[in-house]
């Protein structure tokens, strides 16, 4: 991949007595060392004192304070995490990230990769220039990419058509669920266990049912609010 991304994330560094601060600072200078012999070998010899003063350069910013958050702030802006910052975490360095830049997979992996010794956790979510989405998740002692889409649900039909909601429809239409009520003749026992499977299954039109022995429909038709002709383009599902 070598388009324009946009990411962010977080890694959190720990040190133990075997993985000392400094060892890790001196790894991140041999790292620059390395770069600078791959683009030599890239360019040749006609390059060669532009390149070494270039990575010289970038050794100085590095050793200019003596903390690791510094050292990662360094490293990590090379690669296209332009917002580092320093999170709060009960164990270990938390670094939170924001990526946008060309992305360089080999770039970016080299670094995580090295940093591998001192990483106790970390996960980075990208999104591409086409809406492609992946991250790397550092699980097992590894750093492993990760891809996938975010899908979206069909919005579901309204169950019935809409109506003006004015002070006259609200009106009639609670005047009438009042007199379903009233009139209801189901027993106590049979609205009571209607009005818990409705609760159950979040029914909201089986409340009504329970309460009326009619549906939303039925009421809606009955106090005027909508014609019948109104609901044949709807879904309409009685209980």
């Amino acid at each position: 991949m070598g388009y324009e991304a946009t990411g962010s994330g977080s890694l959190t560094i720990k040190f133990t007595p075997d993985t000392d601060q400094r060892q890790m600072r001196d790894v991140l200078l041999n790292r620059y060392d390395e770069l600078c012999a791959e683009e030599l070998a890239q360019r040749g010899e006609d390059s060669r004192q532009w390149v070494e003063a270039d990575f010289r350069s970038r050794k100085h910013e590095l050793i200019r304070y003596d903390d690791p958050f510094w050292w990662l702030t360094v490293v990590l802006n090379e690669v296209g995490f332009h917002e580092v910052d320093r999170g709060t975490g009960n164990e270990g360095l938390l670094v939170e990230l924001s990526f946008y830049d060309k992305y360089d997979e080999a770039e970016i992996l080299g670094l995580l990769n090295t940093l591998v010794p001192y990483t106790q956790e970390g996960c980075i979510s990208y999104t591409g220039e086409e809406d492609d989405h992946w991250r790397h998740v550092f699980s097992n002692g590894q750093w492993i990419e990760q891809s996938g889409q975010i899908c979206y649900e069909e919005p579901k039909p309204e169950p019935y058509p809409p109506f003006e909601k004015s002070c006259g429809n609200m009106r009639r239409l609670i005047a009438e669920i009042r007199r379903q009520v009233i009139y209801n003749d189901q027993s106590y026992d049979e609205k009571a266990r209607a009005l818990l499977a409705a609760f159950d299954g979040k029914d909201l039109d089986g409340v009504l049912q329970a309460l009326t022995g009619r549906s939303l429909y039925e009421l809606g038709l009955a106090a005027g609010v909508w014609k019948a002709a109104d609901a044949d383009d709807h879904t309409v599902t009685e209980a």
